[in-house]
């Protein structure tokens, strides 16, 4: 979803444009992996201390933490081809669904 915060639709005209919409894009994604790392972490020491203590972990909880943690270990994937790839993202379905997790 970052790339609809940072692409404007039709994507960029010129190279300077896009530079610059991938720059602001992979600092967002970059932020959020240092934010969401010890988010995460922190998550996972109260649901333990939850487990420990007698306590049940919902399904829905797991996954959520399953799916983050998906996210976290794609991010730096998806920085390294949004900068190195000049045409990502009108050529390759793969940005656009790696993004959009």
């Amino acid at each position: 979803m970052a790339h609809i915060l940072f692409f404007r639709y039709p994507l960029y005209d010129t190279p300077q444009e896009r530079q610059a919409g991938k720059i602001r894009l992979s600092v967002f994604l970059i932020a959020g992996e240092c934010v969401g790392l010890p988010a995460l972490v922190w998550a996972l020491r109260v649901l333990y201390g939850h487990h420990k203590s007698g306590g049940r972990i919902s399904v829905l909880v797991i996954v959520l933490l399953l799916c983050d943690l998906l996210e976290l270990l794609l991010n730096p994937y998806i920085v390294t081809k949004l900068l190195q790839d000049d045409y990502c993202w009108e050529t390759s379905s793969t940005c656009w669904i790696l993004t959009s997790l």
